[in-house]
């Protein structure tokens, strides 16, 4: 027989958090945009930032800490000028995760207007978010990923195709924030005052 917990004694925590949402809902239906045209902006510029931000950060910690196993790779005994050149993939694809902050937020500051919805800035701020917590989620991966695989590349080359697709994982993570962002930015810019 399945356990079925008690939860008797927390539903009026339940209630309470439920009748607070309601209020907010109805708090937030009944102003006008006016009222929460500031905080909109503000939320958005905010989300605008962190996905710069964060983003840049992923890819400034992945392409530093590459380059310490790129290093590695360049002085290792008879390295060829070919797979110095390889050793490169890895700083210029956590490059990227600071293209994925840009590209959101240039969006989220091109879709501020002058009648704004708090909706609308509140997506903003989390599509900033989901691409500049992935970002720096994906950029550390990276660095890691360059740091130990270009290491291990530079004493046994057979590893650097291993290393290559490992790191195109963890780009996905970075992709996966970027493709969410899309989407809460898009559902966000449809909001009307």
């Amino acid at each position: 027989m399945d356990y079925v917990p008690d939860l008797t004694p927390y539903t009026p925590y339940f209630d309470s958090v439920l009748e607070y949402s309601k209020n907010l809902a109805a708090t937030l239906d009944a102003s006008s945009c006016e009222e929460t045209q500031g905080l909109a902006g503000f939320l958005s510029a905010i989300g605008a930032v962190f996905a710069i931000f964060f983003a840049n950060a992923g890819a400034a910690y992945g392409i530093a800490v590459s380059f310490y196993g790129y290093v590695n790779l360049a002085m290792a005994p008879r390295v060829d000028r070919l797979m110095l050149i390889k050793g490169l993939i890895p700083a210029v694809m956590a490059s990227v995760r600071g293209v994925y902050g840009l590209i959101i937020g240039v969006l989220i500051t091109v879709a501020m207007t002058e009648h704004y919805p708090l909706y609308a800035g509140i997506a903003h701020m989390f599509s900033g978010l989901a691409v500049g917590l992935s970002g720096i989620a994906s950029g550390y991966c990276m660095g890691e990923i360059g740091h130990f695989g270009l290491r291990a590349v530079a004493k046994k080359p057979q590893l650097f195709v291993s290393v290559v697709l490992i790191i195109i994982f963890a780009e996905a993570i970075g992709l996966y924030g970027l493709i969410i962002s899309l989407i809460v930015l898009t559902n966000g810019n449809g909001a009307r005052c």
